[in-house]
């Protein structure tokens, strides 16, 4: 499975600029959706936004975050019984809630 989703509006544009807790957030939505993580990686911009990824042995989750406007975009690929819909409304709830735009594929490989 394969979601890509834009997130614009969030009730909390202020989480998205914090390296610690976007990374965090992506984290607690791999470990309880069952994935095995490999690595993650994060950068913090200036003036603000942050990037994050967790490298999982079932693919990866990545979010691009961009708090001036409230919106970020995550991208979310996974193999095996790997529940990508639960991590992803895990983060969207953990991050504050706005309007979404979400795509899934379901990849044949």
């Amino acid at each position: 499975m394969h979601i890509v989703a834009d997130v614009t509006k969030c009730s909390q544009p202020w989480k998205l600029d914090d390296e610690y807790i976007v990374l965090s957030v992506l984290t607690d939505g791999a470990i309880s959706c069952g994935a095995t993580i490999l690595g993650k990686q994060s950068h913090k911009f200036t003036p603000q936004g942050v990037t994050a990824i967790i490298m999982l042995a079932e693919s990866h989750i990545s979010i691009h975050t961009w708090p001036e406007n409230g919106s970020y975009a995550f991208d979310a690929y996974t193999c095996g019984d790997m529940d990508c819909e639960y991590a992803f409304n895990k983060i969207f709830t953990s991050l504050g809630s706005g309007d979404v735009s979400k795509h899934v594929l379901h990849r044949s490989l």
